[in-house]
């Protein structure tokens, strides 16, 4: 595992498969053994469920003091998870990966649940609409708005809006990037910190990441499911020039809220993630990288097969600790 907010993309090193953990190489086999498909040769119906099925990769879910299930404006269903039923505490809000196609809430029961208990912060869970139903820019918008919605109605969710961060893993870390940005350029919502775990950032036709050819089948997520899940997002190809839509292709990154950005050594987005962290660094936003060894995209949802998330914790805590204070 490296950490260095200003570490230069790995460009000149060469891809191997030794390098995977045990674990992590244990659970590709797995699903060659039972025939898992990419994404990208599923129906979209076909790829909700078999993402509805990786429950089955995450560890017991924990308890946590309480939950909460509310619908922001009456139309966005979110879920919010108390580590402390008695302290009124900052809040995490996490929008969940899926490629803009599937997860939702149920599925993220699990790591939202563990991540309150690892930071003892208050993590609120957005079940944005999917693509290709609702096309970009709707899930974005849904996001801003249950972040609104959650600041303004604080008071009453035990809730202290005086620090809101942002947490996004995948095609949530997108999104995550993308309430940074909204809520910088409209001024009508602070947001202290972005979190983005493994987040896919630039468009399917981008060729300048090594890591999306040396990773590009037989890691789990393939270059060819990337391209997938972004056609389903964009209403055409104008999106992918849209910073809202592909934080990638913002030209300016000043004054964006504090990162965290978490890759992994093995998956396609690793090399797009440790620019952008370079790229925030530039623009004098303070960041800072972690790169996994030995694992794959997606791991934050495989907590049983996979042992990186409480590494994952640990970081994001710190993160936190350096915020708050």
């Amino acid at each position: 595992m490296s950490e260095n907010p200003a570490i230069e993309p790995r460009r000149d090193e060469p891809a191997s498969p030794v390098g995977l953990s045990a674990q992590a190489q244990a659970l590709l086999n797995r699903f060659d053994e039972v025939g898992v498909r990419p994404y990208c040769e599923l129906s979209v119906l076909a790829a909700r469920e078999t993402m509805n099925q990786s429950t089955h990769l995450q560890a017991r879910p924990q308890p946590v003091s309480r939950t909460q299930d509310v619908l922001a404006f009456d139309r966005i269903p979110v879920r919010i998870y108390h580590p402390d039923s008695d302290t009124t505490l900052p809040i995490i809000v996490y929008l969940h990966g899926g490629g803009w196609v599937g997860g939702n809430v149920a599925l993220a029961d699990e790591p939202c649940r563990a991540l309150a208990n690892a930071t003892g912060l208050v993590v609120a869970s957005v079940e944005y609409r999917l693509s290709p139903e609702s096309k970009f820019p709707e899930p974005l918008q849904d996001c801003y708005a249950a972040v609104q919605w959650l600041v303004s109605n604080a008071a009453v969710l035990g809730i202290d809006r005086s620090c809101v961060i942002i947490c996004g893993d995948s095609a949530g870390g997108n999104l995550a990037a993308g309430v940074g940005r909204l809520a910088r350029d409209r001024g009508d919502l602070t947001v202290h910190g972005q979190i983005l775990l493994y987040p896919l950032l630039a468009p399917a036709e981008s060729d300048e990441f090594r890591s999306r050819s040396d990773f590009a089948k037989g890691y789990g997520l393939t270059r060819e499911d990337i391209t997938w899940f972004w056609s389903h997002y964009l209403r055409s190809a104008l999106d992918s020039d849209n910073p809202l839509a592909s934080p990638w292709a913002a030209t300016d990154l000043s004054g964006l809220p504090p990162g965290l950005i978490i890759t992994a050594e093995f998956d396609p987005l690793r090399d797009e993630g440790a620019e952008y962290s370079r790229r925030l660094q530039r623009a004098g936003v303070a960041t800072t990288y972690m790169d996994i060894a030995g694992t794959i995209h997606g791991f934050f949802w495989m907590s049983r097969r996979l042992g990186d998330s409480p590494t994952v914790h640990r970081a994001i805590a710190d993160f936190i600790q350096r915020i708050v204070a």
